[in-house]
């Protein structure tokens, strides 16, 4: 599973661990322990969009309610009236971190709404469960009466949705090809950041203008497909031509200094050091320096991109989460006010729309026989002069 190589707080082995170091701890027993695994087995083999992000919620939530004594009594003994407390006291009680011997070592302020609605949802399915497994004596018609938070929309300072030509700025200021064709492939794919990092070559099938890419969507269980424009191929392919290896087959595309697999914290880190270096030079030149970011607000920008481009919902949410029906866009979009505005003056004519930026063009290595970016003038493999690929470049004509 390619999520277990990319962060170990979002696989089925950490939630396991978990499982076990609160039973070895004694806030649960071996039978609540084996109520939990036989649920998580039957919603993995039920559900498609079962991943292990979902399977670490589970076993988080489920443990934490009992670590932090919020629901005291274990699962198969509860009663109606302590369910409808506890949904009634989620609302209300602290975030709690306990001790292994079970003492309090701080509390903060309650729950935030989406953090609320995320555990009461997964407590809820879990008693759905054990009723209809008659484990516990609730009726169904109680749990369904039972009211969830909804999901409040996570809006960000506009200034820190970044414009493709904001992108373009850090692109710029990174320290090698590989990070540049990253930071332009993370942007057009609009992938999580534990997909740009899983992906692999063979996950590339390439095109005349652009290529498609395979992305294995860590939460769904499922393939879903990207374009990447010439934009982006402008630095993949030098970097394929640089990659210290076999560029083909099943190894991954972005490699750490080691020439391994990179992690995610590799990749926040190059992320951070390549803002700093656009910063610094924005400042120096008087412009208006850029906002702080984490790699998961890029998935945030791609999608506020493409709608500013009028790029239709479906083809959105088919691009970004492989399903035509979700919602989730609208969680993502950073849409406000002002673009509203802006496109309604487009559409009555009172100001002209903004050009689109002309595509990256490539240059070609007639003795390697390979593509590099525009701006390089000779090959880094043989030093041979480069000539202008006019079959890369999609504006060009042929003139007779």
């Amino acid at each position: 599973m390619i999520c277990e190589e990319f962060h170990l707080c979002k696989t089925v082995v950490y939630g396991n661990r978990l499982l076990d170091r609160t039973l070895a701890e004694g806030h649960i027993d071996h039978h609540e322990y084996d109520l939990i695994k036989q649920y998580l087995v039957e919603k993995s083999a039920t559900s498609i969009s079962f991943g292990g992000a979902r399977y670490v919620d589970v076993c988080s939530t489920l443990t934490h309610l009992r670590r932090t004594q919020y629901c005291p009594d274990p699962w198969h003994q509860l009663t109606t009236p302590q369910v409808l407390q506890l949904f009634s006291d989620l609302k209300k009680l602290p975030m709690r971190k306990m001790s292994k011997e079970g003492k309090i070592i701080y509390q903060h302020t309650v729950y935030g709404q989406n953090t609320l609605k995320t555990k009461m949802r997964i407590l809820k399915h879990f008693l759905h469960w054990m009723s209809a497994n008659k484990i516990i004596d609730i009726s169904v018609d109680t749990i369904n009466k039972l009211s969830i938070p909804t999901y409040k929309p996570h809006k960000i300072d506009p200034n820190r949705v970044y414009t493709e030509q904001q992108v373009s700025t850090l692109v710029r200021h990174a320290n090698s090809v590989m990070m540049q064709a990253m930071i332009w492939m993370h942007f057009e794919t609009g992938c999580r950041p534990n997909e740009i990092v899983s992906v692999r070559w063979s996950d590339i099938a390439w095109k005349d203008q652009s290529a498609e890419v395979s992305i294995t969507d860590t939460k769904q269980n499922q393939i879903r497909k990207a374009m990447i424009s010439i934009q982006t191929l402008g630095y993949l392919i030098p970097w394929r031509n640089l990659y210290p290896g076999d560029p083909s087959g099943s190894n991954y595309i972005f490699l750490d200094q080691n020439g391994k697999y990179m992690s995610y914290l590799v990749y926040s880190n190059h992320l951070k050091r390549v803002f700093t270096l656009a910063n610094r030079s924005i400042k120096r030149s008087g412009g208006q320096p850029l906002q702080k970011f984490s790699p998961h607000d890029i998935r945030r920008w791609r999608t506020t991109d493409l709608q500013r481009k009028k790029v239709s919902r479906p083809t959105i949410a088919m691009m970004l989460w492989g399903n035509v029906h979700t919602n989730t866009d609208s969680v993502y979009s950073q849409f406000n006010q002002a673009d509203a505005i802006s496109e309604m003056e487009v559409t009555a004519g009172i100001k002209s729309e903004t050009p689109t930026q002309k595509p990256l063009s490539l240059n070609y290595c007639p003795a390697c026989k390979t593509l590099h970016p525009s701006s390089t003038r000779f090959c880094p493999e043989c030093g041979t002069a480069l000539i202008y690929s006019a079959a890369a470049d999609p504006h060009h004509t042929d003139q007779k």
